[in-house]
């Protein structure tokens, strides 16, 4: 939440440039990557292991205007989580964990003139992969879930239809079930830098 908190401040406090991104333009593309903290769970019928750590984030999205000051656009996000798992009907535990997540879906942005900010939200089928070091099972969750990520961002005119900038991303990710029994859902807040292009 202090990622997205000082986003949100740094958004609002600075001066807006006078020519804003994307909005007008019948195209656009986003690319953002960065640092994140997150945490899931695995949960089984015999057992439940809940994971934390850092990560990294990036992601893609491309569309174009369908009204004013309105863009749709497909938006794809991955994850990758280096972290430490707490086990839950086997002992007290402690373990290292990489976790993974994939989302593409459907999303809709809005800019706001007055600041230069924009704000977007996607929702759509999502995979996720628990990997748990070596003396332990691996839970590889390859059966889609649903998945949503919200942004908030601003961006300011670097040359030639090209904008660089910095945004707060939240994600959410869930794997649906498989023969083991077995579901994951990750939730992660990240910062991230951005370079757009519209035309």
């Amino acid at each position: 939440m202090a990622a997205m908190l000082a986003v949100s401040v740094f958004l609002v406090n600075t001066p807006a440039r006078a020519s804003l991104p994307m909005v007008g333009e019948d195209f656009h593309l986003r690319f953002g990557v960065g640092v994140v903290g997150g945490g899931g769970t695995v949960d089984g019928e015999h057992e439940s292991i809940s994971f934390s750590g850092p990560g990294v984030l990036d992601g893609v999205q491309i569309g174009g205007r369908i009204a004013d000051r309105f863009f749709l656009f497909f938006e794809a996000d991955s994850l990758i989580l280096f972290a430490k798992s707490k086990f839950e009907g086997v002992g007290q535990d402690t373990r290292d964990v990489t976790a993974y997540g994939f989302l593409a879906g459907v999303g809709l942005g809005y800019m706001i003139e007055s600041k230069d900010i924009y704000l977007s939200a996607a929702f759509g089928p999502s995979l996720g992969r628990v990997e748990i070091d070596d003396d332990c099972p691996r839970f590889n969750k390859k059966d889609a879930g649903l998945g949503f990520a919200m942004m908030a961002g601003r961006e300011w005119s670097v040359a030639g239809g090209w904008n660089a900038g910095v945004a707060g991303q939240l994600l959410y990710l869930a794997s649906g079930l498989e023969a083991g029994g077995f579901q994951s859902h990750t939730l992660a807040l990240g910062l991230l830098m951005t370079a757009s292009f519209s035309i």
